[in-house]
């Protein structure tokens, strides 16, 4: 390299992720999220937590905590966090629509089935 040059950058391109099977992994639903941040990064930690059967109020006051089992943590960058945020959005916004139409669906339905009875 000559003096004064600066290295040239290696040459970039796309290529595809090839992602494991995961059906072997097991499923468990987390109902309780922590979420923490720094100026770089977003933590993500989920929990699984099974509440206690209570049959009697003297039961439910002797509760003082319940146990919280940490089943997964998370760090991404904040572009990742925001893309994420982005993907969940739309998902939940399809959701909506479907289920919204679902409902517009079966009133329609029950509309028509009153319909047929008062002829």
């Amino acid at each position: 390299m000559a003096d004064g040059q600066e290295p040239s950058p290696p040459q970039s391109k796309q290529v595809r992720v090839d992602s494991p099977t995961v059906q072997a992994m097991a499923l468990t639903y987390a109902n309780h999220i922590m979420v923490n941040v720094t100026d770089k990064e977003v933590f993500l930690t989920l929990f699984q937590i099974a509440p206690p059967v209570v049959v009697t109020d003297a039961e439910l006051a002797a509760i003082e905590s319940v146990s919280a089992n940490c089943i997964g943590r998370l760090v991404v960058t904040w572009p990742q966090a925001i893309q994420l945020w982005q993907v969940l959005g739309s998902k939940l916004q399809e959701r909506a629509a479907l289920d919204q139409a679902a409902a517009q669906a079966a009133q329609a339905a029950q509309a028509a089935q009153g319909e047929k009875k008062d002829q």
